[in-house]
């Protein structure tokens, strides 16, 4: 079996690599922001169309190797850029979380030859709650796994999975840890 971790930094604030396409862009930007806030809301756009960029290669080079696996792409974290009111955040704060600072993407990727031989049909799992903590169950299913402490109803992508509480907040404060499903929504409305 083959693994290969990669890890894209990118769009992290201090590390954000400006493409350009977004820049001086106003629409559909939270509104009150000064051109500071715009610029860095736009960079972050950027970032993330890069970071797409990146993944998409990954996938078109995995691809033409003619695999029998799968890659599955997430972020570490989210960021809040500003997206939730009253728009004035931006970056991470544990003890002041938002939805956008832990709604993160999670891709997976199979080739052909898995599909043959993993025949699975993902689409029920799309809209399912799920915590990256539960990342070495789903990752195991997929491997095809079974050890002792694997459990299938931690694996996003098993029929036998069930949605558990998602804690989040500063780890450091363990009875300050609040559920995800609490905070609002903002401007923003869909699956997260």
């Amino acid at each position: 079996m083959f693994i290969c971790w990669v890890r894209i930094s990118n769009t992290n604030t201090a590390t954000r690599k400006n493409q350009g396409k977004f820049d001086g862009n106003t629409d559909h930007v939270p509104p009150g922001l000064n051109a500071e806030e715009l610029e860095s809301y736009n960079d972050y756009d950027n970032a993330n169309l890069y970071n797409d960029h990146v993944v998409a290669s990954l996938i078109k080079d995995f691809k033409a190797a003619n695999p029998n696996g799968f890659l599955v792409y997430f972020s570490d974290h989210g960021e809040e850029v500003y997206d939730t009111p009253p728009h004035k955040t931006q970056g991470r704060n544990e003890d002041n979380p938002t939805r956008h600072m832990y709604t993160i993407p999670f891709l997976l990727w199979t080739s052909e030859k898995w599909q043959a031989t993993h025949p699975r049909d993902f689409s029920q799992d799309v809209d399912r709650k799920y915590s990256l903590a539960e990342l070495i169950h789903t990752w195991s299913d997929l491997a095809g796994l079974s050890y002792d402490g694997y459990d299938p109803t931690r694996s996003v992508v098993n029929p036998q999975f069930k949605e558990t509480t998602r804690w989040i907040g500063n780890p450091y404060k363990k009875n300050a840890l609040i559920d995800y499903d609490t905070l609002p929504y903002g401007d923003q409305v869909g699956n997260q």
